[in-house]
């Protein structure tokens, strides 16, 4: 028999290794770093402590779970389904039971009020889950996330930083990178004030490694750029998240350089790993980033009036 419950904290690592074992399969939209990094810095940096445990759920079987439905916790609509094997993803029965947990608590309101929204992301190889979701009122996308890749080859990369600029040998203090993603992005309160406690948690996850949080600081040792690289010994590739520069030293080089020192410090320590992950803004074309696959985006949308809404009299709730 198989039973529902909301998300625990406890359940994170056995949700991880479900992520772990994708990889045999899938180059997964929900990867490693995906799972560590909304975990550890959403709930400060988004304000968001509860989403987890009161707005995602997983399934058990004979008391173990067997599948997820899971979100970037930042009550934004977005869904995503994780199972501990792909035959699992095959049981029609527990896809609809996902599939309306899913409409019911990960949706996001509109700024009406009154449409709600989710989108619900689809791998390629789940055939299943695709023509299921058509058949339920979801239409597709014509978004697509686009895993961007870089190859890491025998040969190191060429590392180059301006005159003065040098890496951090030694860990810097979490605020380091705070700052550095704020003055990349742009952003003030309420987000800046958690900054540097949401990136000082993402350093207490499992797969953090402090040799491939790459930092560079400027002639007076402030900072300027940084990356973090994410990688288990059972991944076939490597994930970047996040990479930062500050915009006043733009187009200097700064990003490639983190890029390029992280694969090779990730070739020295792990010699399997074929390539790295990134964005797909242009910039990651243009050092040699390339398109590696893409996941389908399926959405779903609904008006849900106010209980006491004329307008709510008229519609056929279908869940």
């Amino acid at each position: 028999m198989i039973t529902f419950k909301f998300y625990e904290d406890n359940d994170f690592y056995t949700l991880e290794q479900f992520i772990l074992n994708s990889y045999n399969y899938d180059v997964p939209a929900w990867g490693l770093s995906r799972h560590e990094f909304c975990r550890a810095l959403h709930p400060d940096f988004k304000h968001a402590h509860k989403a987890w445990t009161e707005s995602m759920g997983v399934f058990l079987e004979d008391g173990n779970i067997i599948s997820a439905v899971i979100s970037e916790g930042c009550y934004d609509g977005d869904a995503f389904f994780l199972f501990d094997s792909k035959a699992r993803g095959e049981d029609v029965n527990l896809l609809k039971r996902m599939i309306k947990f899913a409409i019911t608590h990960l949706y996001a309101i509109e700024s009406d009020d009154i449409q709600r929204t989710l989108h619900l992301y689809v791998p390629n190889w789940h055939t299943t889950l695709k023509d299921l979701v058509l058949t339920m009122g979801f239409t597709k996308e014509d978004y697509e996330e686009t895993s961007m890749h870089i190859d890491i080859k025998e040969q190191p990369f060429e590392v180059k930083l301006p005159e003065g600029y040098h890496f951090n040998t030694t860990p810097v203090p979490a605020f380091y990178l705070s700052n550095t993603h704020r003055h990349a992005f742009g952003y003030g309160l309420p987000h800046a004030e958690q900054g540097s406690t949401a990136f000082s948690k993402l350093r207490t996850m499992k797969h953090y490694d402090p040799s491939l949080e790459v930092v560079v600081l400027d002639p007076e040792d402030r900072p300027v750029a940084f990356g973090i690289g994410w990688v288990d010994e059972t991944m076939p590739y490597a994930e970047l998240e996040p990479l930062a520069v500050v915009w006043w030293e733009r187009r200097k080089g700064f990003g490639k350089a983190v890029i390029y020192e992280l694969c090779n410090r990730i070739k020295a320590k792990y010699p399997h790993v074929s390539s790295m992950t990134g964005g797909d803004q242009p910039f990651y074309k243009a050092i040699g980033f390339y398109p590696k696959s893409k996941t389908p985006r399926y959405q779903f949308q609904m008006k849900i009036y106010k209980s006491w809404d004329e307008r709510s009299k008229n519609e056929q709730y279908r869940f």
